[in-house]
């Protein structure tokens, strides 16, 4: 039952005893089974009393907590702080994140005394332990009974945004530009770029939102928010493009207390349905990856995969281990994925390239994509295929109609190199590669530019040398590769890059490079419009292998 003395919030336990470390409360879990934290209430000094015990996934009925760590951000109308609190667990007396404490103190007054939450589910200092415990995360979510998500940074405006007898029509047209403003501040807040939040909130059986002293279905929001945008002014429309341009676009988990998240496009609203939520569920990795990008927050870059792997269906395929440890890099992890990818039979084996961004620091080969970075999929569509570039309209795609030797692609031993068949369609000439020059430059300054709002000096260290095609560069057709793919001989080498990837740059390819392979739909996107002009012609030309580095 809810407290009817409200929540003991901001958290001040009078206790003036030693907490002690959270690694002397766990004990080893069986797979399969889960640590719930069990809430039981205060004592006489106001200290939170918990009990920590381990569950097989199906055997309890628990709430899971959907949050952001970021300790720059509290989930009361207090400031954060930096300080840990203590709590008992199993009569010991701990410091936890001050952020845990409360989020602890608000399930108790909602009723909600099973919780499972995994700054304390689980051993965060124990890769192996945090290793099997991320592995099953998908199932932790499917089991819950329901999914508390809890948004920071609750403010006076957000509590009357958040007011039901704030949602009349006539309330909502009357007092519009204040809900207008909070709006933008919970869409733009932190929580809804953090890496976990897809996989928590489509998998869970059914989910409530916490925004202060606020509670509410998701469904309840999202007809909030289409009530809100429904009345949007041109003034307020001009708010909402100022959200856009100072969004936060990088991937690191702290440094946000404000809401710099940005907007929801029309597609991103979905996961707020039923409907929408269900379209992710039950599909391969790679189209996860395509729907999910706005999704890239998070404290440990492996979780922009290990994320997804609960929610794809062939994710215990391409990740069949999930390894913390630090013999494991970040750049081991994408390029295993890369490599699983690519030698899974299908004819689609190479599409994880056109995830591969035009800007890397080099730590990875050109065609292994890395997924700290925020890109476009350049993927090539055909005539009949929709936008959305999923793995169902590949069938629509004439690169992938093309016909070839039985060859597979492979990958070096030392996970460098990748060897695929392809076909040369056109070699680079001046004239062309003074066109990629002009559009990529007018690129760099427009996609660059809310990265720049934020990391000036980074920006110019990055974007200067953006690789894009040269005169003598190839441009090729790929085995089981779904876009034209730009190639640059590697200096000194027999090995080849990929250069060039960038959606815009398929056009180019399309409208400018292959007039006489190539046809697309007047006055439509080149790069999502074509065909070739005679399929079997591009088939006779010369197969050949290539070696990509």
């Amino acid at each position: 039952m809810t407290s009817s003395t409200g929540p003991r919030l901001p958290y001040k336990p009078q206790s003036s005893g030693a907490a002690g470390s959270l690694a002397h409360i766990y004990d080893n879990v069986d797979r399969g089974c889960i640590r719930i934290v069990h809430i039981k209430g205060f004592d006489e000094a106001g200290v939170l009393q918990c009990q920590l015990r381990s569950h097989g996934l199906a055997d309890e009925y628990y709430a899971t907590i959907s949050y952001v760590w970021n300790p720059e951000t509290s989930i009361w109308y207090s400031r954060p702080s930096q300080r840990g609190k203590p709590i008992s667990i199993n009569s010991q007396v701990v410091s936890v994140r001050d952020k845990i404490a409360e989020i602890l103190c608000l399930m108790h007054h909602l009723g909600k005394h099973a919780i499972w939450i995994d700054g304390l589910s689980i051993n965060q200092d124990d890769p192996v332990d945090k290793a099997n415990q991320v592995s099953q995360m998908g199932d932790v979510y499917r089991h819950a009974k329901e999914v508390m998500t809890i948004l920071s940074s609750p403010t006076s405006d957000t509590d009357f945004l958040f007011d039901r007898q704030n949602w009349d029509p006539d309330i909502v047209a009357a007092k519009h530009d204040r809900m207008h403003k909070a709006m933008l501040e919970v869409l733009g807040n932190d929580y809804w770029r953090r890496t976990w939040v897809l996989q928590e909130v489509v998998l869970a059986q059914e989910l409530v939102l916490c925004c202060g002293k606020h509670t509410f279905s998701l469904e309840e929001f999202f007809s909030l928010v289409k009530s809100v945008q429904s009345h949007e002014t041109w003034r307020q429309m001009g708010r909402h493009i100022w959200t856009l341009l100072k969004t936060d676009m990088s991937n690191k988990s702290i440094g946000h207390n404000k809401p710099d998240g940005g907007a929801f496009d029309e597609d991103e609203m979905a996961i707020f349905t039923d409907e929408g939520r269900r379209n992710y569920k039950g599909i391969p990795f790679l189209d996860v990856m395509h729907k999910a990008m706005r999704f890239n927050r998070c404290a440990d870059p492996k979780d922009v995969l290990y994320a997804r792997r609960g929610m794809a269906v062939d994710g215990a395929i391409l990740i069949p281990v999930v390894e913390y440890s630090e013999q494991q890099s970040v750049e081991d992890v994408y390029r295993e994925f890369a490599i699983r990818s690519i030698t899974m039979p299908s004819p689609n084996s190479l599409r994880i390239l056109t995830f591969t961004s035009w800007y890397t620091d080099g730590k990875l080969p050109s065609w292994v994509p890395d997924w700290r970075v925020l890109s476009e999929v350049w993927q090539a569509i055909a005539v009949d295929g929709d936008e959305k570039g999923s793995s169902e309209d590949d069938e629509n795609n004439d690169l992938l109609k093309l016909q070839w030797t039985d060859a597979m692609p492979s990958v070096s031993r030392d996970g460098n190199e990748l060897m695929v068949q392809g076909r040369i369609l056109q070699t680079i000439t001046p004239h062309h590669a003074a066109l990629f020059a002009k559009d990529s430059d007018k690129l760099i300054k427009m996609v660059t530019k809310p990265f720049r709002y934020q990391f000036p000096e980074m920006m110019m260290t990055l974007f200067p040398n953006a690789p894009k095609p040269i005169a003598g560069d190839l441009l090729c057709a790929l085995k089981g590769c779904p876009a034209f793919v730009y190639l640059h001989r590697d200096e000194g080498s027999h090995a080849w890059r990929i250069v060039g990837k960038l959606q815009k740059f398929q056009h180019i390819a399309v409208q400018n490079c292959l007039t006489e392979l190539t046809k697309y739909k007047p006055g439509a996107n080149a790069a999502k419009n074509w065909s070739f002009r005679d399929l079997d012609a591009v088939g006779r030309l010369t197969e050949q292998s290539f070696t990509i580095v």
